[in-house]
């Protein structure tokens, strides 16, 4: 009985560690009151919805949480909210867990690479602190994961375009932040299946992300007085205020709904201008913590595309290694910090999918583990450097 109990320990250890890791982090830099949530630009997403404000961007969540209820407290949002981080943590360790027992090489490596990732800064895990508490990218971080793993299903995958458009109604900064991620896997799919299903859904979500980018976006920014309705933020924010008892602030409304980011630089406005110019030199300090984790996944893409033969396949490897590049547009024209985790957080799901998937990069994998035995302290130097990062900022 007690060897069935170690048994079964043994098999859901991969997943308890990271879970656990996960949990501390957020219980070391979560808000334990609904008032120590300081950041009304994240639960400004539950208290918007359609049928008050008009078909808008960062309307969605807003909505679904008013088919429950017309008014949804500041408490409500909290534990709302707490749910959300606590199934985004089960799932990301469930699946790790599973990944991690499928191997036939490399576990080591991998496990490796996931403390690489756990011993980053806190604030690239900054939907954990009081600032980012349930935002809206912890949201995206599941149907991320969700549309990653439904990419393989022959049946699941057509549910990948509703997930990206879900993304893109309440977030137009989704296309650059996790999208390239699900592109590059339903990609490697087309190349490997070479289905029409499969290049459907390709083209499908393609269209879809392309299209909410355009009307959430392109078209709401150019039209946005018209599309909006109520006609000033004042206004908005006492219809709000009709809903929730959560702290709303009208310059929130105005730089989403009636000005528009395009506008900070050319009316005046060099209070933005300034607070995103500030920002990018502070966020620096979590820079060198992000570039371990895309450093040593980085030496992976190389190594592994160098000694692969088929050309899609190598053309996926580059895109793997440069899809960090595409969050570059937000780390430039925004005042937060949150951007930079992208770098790593793209690059450790696109590590474990292709560790499941392909051969060459278990192998790769199996090198390093080799090193890791040979040299424990020559491997250890990456999480020491982390350690250092963390320590100094």
């Amino acid at each position: 009985m007690k060897s069935n109990g170690i048994s079964k320990l043994n098999k859901c250890g991969y997943g308890l560690f990271f879970g656990i890791a996960l949990a501390v982090k957020m219980l070391l830099n979560m808000p334990f009151t609904c008032t120590d949530m300081t950041d009304p630009w994240g639960y400004l997403f539950y208290i918007t919805e359609y049928s008050t404000i008009g078909f808008v961007p960062r309307a969605l969540l807003g909505t679904v949480c008013g088919v429950f209820t017309d008014y949804i407290s500041w408490k409500t949002i909290y534990i709302i909210s707490l749910v959300a981080e606590i199934l985004m943590i089960i799932l990301a360790a469930f699946l790790f867990n599973k990944i991690m027992l499928n191997l036939p090489q490399g576990r080591l490596a991998l496990f490796f690479f996931s403390c690489i990732f756990l011993l980053m800064a806190d604030d690239l895990f900054y939907f954990f602190d009081t600032d980012h508490f349930g935002s809206i990218d912890v949201y995206f971080i599941i149907m991320t994961i969700l549309a990653v793993a439904f990419a393989g299903n022959k049946k699941m995958r057509w549910l990948v375009p509703v997930l990206c458009t879900l993304c893109m109604m309440d977030y137009e900064g989704y296309v650059f932040a996790y999208m390239p991620l699900v592109g590059i896997v339903l990609l490697y799919y087309c190349f490997k299946e070479k289905s029409k299903s499969c290049i459907a859904v390709f083209a499908l979500s393609c269209f879809a992300v392309i299209v909410s980018f355009l009307y959430f976006y392109a078209f709401f920014r150019q039209d946005m007085l018209n599309m909006v309705l109520c006609e000033t933020p004042e206004e908005m924010t006492a219809v709000l205020s009709k809903h929730s008892d959560a702290e709303i602030s009208w310059m929130i409304e105005q730089l989403y709904y009636f000005k528009g980011a395009g506008t900070f630089f050319v009316d005046g406005s060099w209070d933005i201008a300034s607070t995103i110019i500030a920002s990018n030199l502070v966020r620096l300090q979590c820079l060198p913590s992000a570039l371990v984790m895309f450093g040593s996944a980085l030496l992976v893409w190389i190594k592994v595309r160098k000694n692969e033969k088929e050309k899609n396949m190598k053309f996926i490897y580059l895109l793997c290694a440069i899809a960090p590049v595409a969050s570059i547009p937000f780390q430039v024209f925004s005042e937060q910090m949150k951007y930079i985790s992208y770098f790593a957080i793209t690059q450790f799901i696109l590590l474990v999918f292709f560790a499941a998937k392909e051969k060459g990069v278990r192998q790769r994998l199996e090198e390093l583990e080799s090193c890791i035995k040979l040299s424990p302290i020559a491997a250890a130097i990456p999480m020491c450097l982390l350690v250092f990062f963390r320590a100094i900022w």
